[in-house]
């Protein structure tokens, strides 16, 4: 079975529930509404999944070309308005990597404080930052998904949520994905290169739903991992190497282009 894209999965605002549309533009910063906001707490440290699990129930969405803005939150209360950056600069620590950005002026602080029991702001990252936690670009295959919900015992039921990788591929083997790392995929019309794994965290382990902790993803991970699907040489960071915490590849894209459900993916000499 030729390998392509399962899925796509992006949400504008960091922590927030995921979209899944048919198509994206990927240039240099990934695609471009995604996570290109996220929220800070009074400190102006980021907020995301693993501090605010029930961000993963907010709907966002974000019209680039209108520059608008719209939030619905599980009560129903919908918030859309154009977005109004301050001239406020700020910038937050994305493990280790400084993001420049401007909070954004408007309903959407008041709002997200109450739902989440904090005081957060909203920032829109710079346009030229690259908004996502390291590389702007995910990707796993279904069947190493699959593998790992086996292991840990899980429902099918928005499985794949929780990892919150941008492209989903089909027609791959558990973890064949791994012996990629180096090499540079066409996936669509675009090109990336394969840097690394991804660290997991406890954000795998919460209900993509409700936000809350139900299930021991991480120790089936570990299982894994430990068994016969051992992490390669050249993953790159020792310590989360020796963790066996990682799923999943990281990935800097190298030629602009369309990408869709249902594209091809394709190995190309490096």
């Amino acid at each position: 079975m030729p390998t392509s894209v399962h899925r796509i999965n992006i949400t504008p605002i960091k922590g927030t529930a995921l979209q899944h549309p048919d198509t994206i533009w990927l240039d240099d910063s990934g695609v471009f509404a995604n996570r290109r906001f996220y929220l800070i707490d009074a400190d102006g440290i980021m907020i995301n999944g693993k501090r605010a699990g029930p961000l993963v129930r907010v709907q966002a969405h974000f019209d680039p070309a209108e520059d608008w803005l719209r939030v619905s939150l599980p009560d129903g209360t919908c918030l859309g308005d154009a977005v109004r950056r301050s001239r406020e600069t700020v910038v937050t620590d994305f493990y280790g990597r400084p993001v420049h950005g401007q909070p954004v002026e408007g309903p959407w602080d008041q709002a997200l404080s109450d739902f989440i029991a904090r005081p957060v702001r909203l920032v829109q990252a710079a346009a030229d930052t690259i908004a996502t936690d390291v590389h702007p670009v995910t990707l796993i295959s279904c069947a190493t998904l699959e593998r790992v919900r086996l292991e840990a015992r899980a429902t099918a039921l928005r499985w794949a949520d929780r990892f919150r990788m941008m492209f989903e591929l089909d027609g791959l083997d558990a973890f064949e994905e791994d012996g990629w790392i180096g090499q540079r995929l066409a996936v669509g019309e675009a090109v990336v290169r394969i840097v690394g794994l991804v660290p997991r965290c406890l954000v795998t382990a919460q209900n993509p739903a409700t936000g809350l902790r139900d299930t021991e993803t991480l120790k089936a991970l570990v299982a894994l991992r430990s068994q016969k699907h051992a992490i390669p040489a050249e993953a790159g960071d020792p310590a989360a190497a020796r963790s066996q915490l990682m799923l999943g590849l990281y990935a800097r894209v190298e030629q602009h282009g369309q990408v869709g459900a249902g594209s091809p993916v394709k190995r190309l000499q490096a």
